[in-house]
């Protein structure tokens, strides 16, 4: 049986000093008092771990500076708003296009049978399905959206709400399972709108579906590699120099950069006069010492298919 935890709580001064112990040079001492109350020494030191000698002790390299780490804890929060910033419209798009897709060709309650979506569903995906039908109708209840009220009060809500204004309560975690759940020959429809096939977009909605979590929890995205990966598309005899397999500029799936590039282009099919790309740049040219290959970005990466 592993021991209990015994460790106390440390006060500021405590943790500024047991970072000096360690080797941080902290410039500023009220600043990074004021940092680690409002961020937390276990969060901040996310952002010290790359600096760490790995030598079996907890001590840090030489020249590691507080102010230093800080500047990457601030690249990365705005690195996660220009994220979400992206998955709200790539998130508002793709339920305008489930919810199109289904209610054109099955009518507008077919979400709510399961006989419209998957072929053959094995048991975990009833119980998925199930569960997912279960949360729309308990946002519908507990919703304070005027449209969901107008509903309710002026229409016979027995067979819940049409699918346009179901996936107004669904989340993109929702989306994703709806999506999962659907006919092979939908889900290519709607892949096809976003100039992706079927097997490729289901990857992307997972992978955006598992950044957009940890964006929601404030979780780090640069100098971290993701578990869940996004697929790429594959080189074809139509299309032998995909732009996604350029050898100057590889996408390695489980970077950050493999989500800016799958928001790019999502992005040019959704919103093609979108500036988005533009903030991405902006936001490198700001932090011009935060290093690119903790998160996979390759140098010159602008000049790539992609990103032209």
């Amino acid at each position: 049986m592993n021991p209990p935890y015994s460790k106390r709580p440390l006060l500021l001064p405590e943790q500024i000093s047991l970072l000096q112990k360690r080797g941080v040079i902290i410039e500023d001492k009220s600043f990074a008092e004021r940092v680690l109350s409002n961020v937390g020494y276990y969060r901040f030191s996310a952002y010290l771990y790359p600096f760490r000698k790995n030598d079996g002790t907890d001590d840090f390299f030489p020249g590691t500076s507080f102010q230093k780490c800080w500047e990457y804890y601030h690249f990365d929060r705005k690195l996660r708003l220009c994220v979400l910033d992206a998955v709200e419209r790539v998130e508002v798009a793709i339920k305008a296009q489930v919810a199109y897709t289904l209610s054109t060709q099955y009518g507008p309650f077919s979400y709510r049978n399961l006989a419209y979506l998957k072929d053959n569903p094995k048991q975990e995906d009833v119980k998925r399905y199930k569960a997912l039908l279960h949360f729309v109708e308990e946002e519908t209840t507990n919703s304070q959206e005027e449209f969901v009220k107008h509903f309710l009060q002026n229409y016979d809500s027995r067979s819940g709400l049409p699918i346009w204004m179901a996936v107004g309560v669904m989340s993109f975690g929702n989306i994703f399972t709806l999506f999962h759940l659907m006919k092979k020959k939908d889900q290519d429809i709607i892949a096809r709108a976003f100039g992706s096939n079927e097997k490729v977009f289901l990857s992307w909605l997972r992978h955006l579906h598992y950044i957009r979590n940890i964006c929601a929890h404030h979780g780090r995205l640069w100098n971290r590699f993701f578990a869940i990966k996004a697929v790429l598309p594959k080189d074809s005899r139509k299309n032998p120099s995909s732009r996604w397999h350029e050898a100057q500029y590889p996408v390695n799936t489980a970077s950050v950069y493999s989500t800016l590039c799958i928001f790019k282009a999502l992005l040019d099919v959704i919103t093609p006069q979108s500036q988005w790309k533009l903030r991405v740049y902006a936001l490198m040219d700001e932090f011009p010492n935060i290093p690119r290959a903790p998160m996979g970005i390759p140098n010159g990466f602008e000049q790539s298919a992609i990103w032209k």
